[in-house]
């Protein structure tokens, strides 16, 4: 039976979502069979609740409440959803992310990997995000969805939320994989679950409430042909 739970683990590749809310941290613990295409499944879902003033928004304030919070938390996964290496991402709110799509025309002409991509990008994430770049986190490709063809696509925070959750994530004794933007963590997951309970390529609506709004998509050919975002729940 031992060896049997053991090849069971090593076929099964794990990883765990982290999400520090304004009144709790909840934790995700996912896997799928590394060798079959199957649907990924939920082993354990944890919740610690937060003390009051820990968060101010997508503000962590006490670093040290919330890095206690993120250990009893994985202190309350059982041992056998823990096996073996674990990713570990933790989500940015979508309040404190700012996206945007620069056009073709607006690099320029200058190709990917030149030497002014990368100050044209930077000058239109502090655009949009109205903060300055030293204080930026920036991350960016291009997009080939039909609705953006050509165009680069682009996601900042402020730095201050980046490695405020590092640095939480690192005092729990816990290394992020990733910091993701929560809704697009959402919509990965949408799609992930269309698969197996839509027809190939077949068109439909993914839509996420979130606790700062409403995000949604429309999907078409496996690719977004449209999204909208509505920054209130209510």
């Amino acid at each position: 039976m031992a060896l049997k739970d053991s090849f069971r683990i090593a076929t099964r590749r794990q990883a765990v979502g982290i999400d520090v809310g304004a009144q709790a941290v909840r934790l995700v613990v996912l896997s799928c069979n590394a060798r079959k295409r199957e649907p990924v499944r939920i082993e354990c879902i944890a919740l610690q609740p937060l003390a009051p003033g820990a968060m101010a928004g997508a503000e962590i304030v006490d670093r040290q409440a919330v890095a206690r919070m993120v250990c009893e938390a994985f202190g309350n996964v059982p041992q056998h959803c823990m096996s073996g290496a674990l990713r570990c991402a933790m989500a940015i709110p979508g309040s404190a992310t700012f996206t945007a799509h620069l056009p073709a025309d607006r690099m320029n002409g200058a190709p990917y990997g030149d030497a002014s991509f990368e100050p044209a990008v930077l000058m239109e994430a502090e655009r949009v995000a109205g903060i300055e770049r030293h204080a930026l986190a920036v991350d960016w490709y291009v997009d080939d969805s039909p609705s953006h063809r050509g165009a680069v696509a682009i996601a900042a925070t402020a730095r201050e939320h980046l490695e405020a959750r590092i640095e939480c994530a690192a005092m729990a004794g816990i290394t992020l994989t990733t910091v993701d933007v929560e809704p697009h963590a959402a919509l990965r997951a949408l799609r992930h679950a269309a698969i197996y309970e839509l027809e190939l390529r077949e068109s439909y609506a993914a839509i996420w409430i979130g606790r700062d709004g409403v995000s949604g998509w429309r999907i078409e050919d496996e690719t977004i042909a449209a999204e909208i975002r509505y920054p209130s729940p209510e």
